[in-house]
């Protein structure tokens, strides 16, 4: 790495006075320059900025204490430390380079040595000022770069807490829809009680197919639950637990009173149907989902086709046999062909 150079400039109008100065610094190592009037250092000093200033008060023209003023005036220039040079030595001319940025004085005639240790000195105070700069300027960059990170992770934050918003106005219509459901279920079961408590049996007859209609819809309303539960609702939340528990319940009920319906159809329809055609018992939906088994066709097959879920399709296979009692597949299909179900 290359050693650099400090550069000092020194404004004099008597060049021939400073010349052992000028000689004195060059050997030590310093780049020295020297300009004669302050009008020639401020035309030049942008261009070639030099670390110290030695800078001579009394000047035709501009003098030392006007030029100093300049040069602090100038953000390009205001940090250069300037050291007097006079043969001045009233505190008042002190006082007045000091008042405007002056570092230090220098009496003439100068000593060579100790012009050295001040303007060392006051070099050295320059470079701390330089690395306390750098370091305060890397201390704003990190602070930006935290500032940038914190941002982010806010906005994320906010993202989290969105997103968990929108879960919960989902299980929160969920539930709605669940309080329906139950809803419904009481409603159908107040029903059931008075279709049993009817006499007119062909009102208890369409009062049945009713039933399994509702029983149908109320079905697939919680195959759906299922599947936003399974889709929409996020993993580990205490909600999802409680939620498939309020739906089994729900299929349970359901369950019930498909069994409620069952009893119904025994005690209304049992002589009817049974000697006429057995296959009128099962719903309209039974009937496709029988007509499927009887074609061959899978639990996988037969829920893709009717859009259900294969835990329905096996609910409606369980209450075929039940209504039909019928324990395997040989018996629904002879059931089938004598009764001539494609044509139902």
């Amino acid at each position: 790495m290359t050693d650099y150079q400090e550069t000092i400039l020194i404004i004099d109008d008597y060049i021939t006075n400073i010349g052992v100065l000028f000689a004195y610094l060059e050997k030590k190592g310093f780049k020295v320059r020297v300009a004669t009037s302050a009008e020639a250092a401020l035309a030049g000093i942008n261009h070639h900025l030099p670390d110290i200033i030695l800078l001579d008060v009394m000047m035709p023209g501009m003098d030392g204490f006007e030029l100093c003023q300049c040069l602090k005036a100038n953000e390009t220039t205001k940090d250069i430390p300037i050291l007097f040079m006079t043969a001045l030595t009233e505190v008042v001319d002190e006082v007045r380079g000091f008042q405007l940025g002056a570092a230090d004085y220098i009496t003439k005639p100068v000593q060579v040595e100790r012009v050295l240790a001040r303007i060392e000195t006051h070099l050295e105070v320059r470079r701390l000022q330089r690395q306390l700069q750098l370091h305060n300027e890397l201390l704003e960059s990190r602070v930006q770069e935290r500032t940038a990170e914190l941002v982010e992770a806010n906005q994320a934050l906010q993202a989290e807490i969105e997103l968990r918003k929108q879960n919960q106005r989902e299980k929160d219509k969920l539930f709605e829809v669940l309080r329906l459901q139950s809803e419904q279920l009481r409603a159908l079961t107040n029903w059931l009680i008075e279709a049993q408590q009817t006499e007119r049996q062909g009102l208890a007859k369409n009062l049945h197919e009713q039933v399994d209609q509702n029983l149908d819809l109320l079905h697939i309303n919680l195959e759906a639950m299922y599947t936003l539960i399974d889709t929409k609702m996020p993993n580990n939340l205490p909600a999802n637990e409680l939620m498939l528990n309020y739906l089994d319940d729900t299929m349970h009920i359901l369950t019930q009173v498909e069994g409620h319906v069952q009893n119904v159809t025994a005690n209304l329809r049992h002589q009817e149907i049974l000697t006429k055609n057995p296959l009128l018992q099962l719903s309209v939906r039974e009937r496709e989902v029988l007509q499927l088994v009887v074609n061959g066709k899978s639990n996988n097959e037969i829920a893709d086709l009717l859009s259900f879920s294969k835990h329905t399709v096996n609910t409606y296979r369980s209450r075929i046999k039940k209504k039909l009692n019928a324990d395997d597949m040989p018996t629904l299909v002879k059931l089938a062909m004598r009764y001539n179900l494609s044509a139902l």
